[in-house]
């Protein structure tokens, strides 16, 4: 039986940082020409809400969502706005949301968690209206430094063998891993992959961004980490802007 684990509780991950990551500046550009304050939103896998607080702060919207399986991150995230409407949930069962009901899905950084990437896109679809859009970003598991590495007989950044440390495997480059708390990652996509899911599960990709590793990296490694963002595939990560089609 799999057992559940809350990556994300008071002894883990008590704070983010306050200011939007790159890919969070990134996905936040692409969904503006959609949304109006009518849109429904919601952020699949909100954590603490510090997105859904951007959106209500820039007035785009009214009517913010947001579903999570961490109950510490969701009452941090109702303390800071109670306007949010929040549920808790598991995402490898049925979302508590009915069809059509959503304009727009964001998930950040979300996907690479699950056990089921297509269920968790099935989902979206079934929730989102028809011609609606969903935002994803994710890790690359073929970015750059990851095709330098694996070959040299070291695993991959973003990958993980171990829910109590993410150093188990990472040798000589364990003070890149930004701390030895694990993510949870269980899926990790190449941008082909990601692709294909979103096809299968009836979307049209409609833009891919390439992002840096602001949350890992030191400074001297970004403006070379930068230059890679012009070639998603090569990336660190990436945003993904799709709509549903049927």
């Amino acid at each position: 039986m799999r057992q559940k684990t809350d990556y994300y509780n008071r002894d883990k991950w008590e704070s983010r940082q306050k200011h939007l990551y790159h890919r969070e500046k990134i996905a936040l550009n692409l969904m503006l020409p959609f949304l109006n304050k009518n849109s429904n939103f919601l952020d699949v896998g909100c954590s603490d809400c510090t997105f859904l607080h951007e959106l209500s702060h820039k007035k785009l919207t009214n009517n913010l969502f947001g579903i999570d399986g961490s109950e510490f991150q969701l009452k941090k995230a109702k303390i800071k706005n109670p306007s949010f409407h929040l549920k808790k949930g598991d995402l490898e069962e049925q979302w508590p949301f009915s069809e059509n009901s959503f304009d727009f899905i964001y998930g950040a950084e979300i996907i690479e968690h699950v056990h089921s990437p297509d269920f968790f896109l099935s989902e979206s679809n079934r929730i989102l209206k028809k011609g609606g859009y969903i935002v994803l970003s994710t890790p690359n598991l073929c970015a750059w430094f990851n095709r330098l590495i694996f070959p040299l007989g070291f695993q991959p950044f973003f990958y993980e063998t171990s829910t109590k440390s993410k150093l188990i495997g990472s040798g000589i480059f364990k003070k890149l891993k930004g701390g030895e708390t694990p993510v949870g990652h269980i899926r990790v996509f190449n941008i082909d992959a990601i692709k294909d899911l979103l096809t299968d599960n009836n979307f049209e990709i409609l833009v891919i961004k390439g992002t840096i590793f602001d949350s890992g990296f030191p400074k001297w490694l970004l403006p070379i980490d930068t230059i890679f963002t012009l070639l998603p595939s090569l990336s660190t990560g990436f945003v993904i802007l799709a709509k549903k089609i049927k």
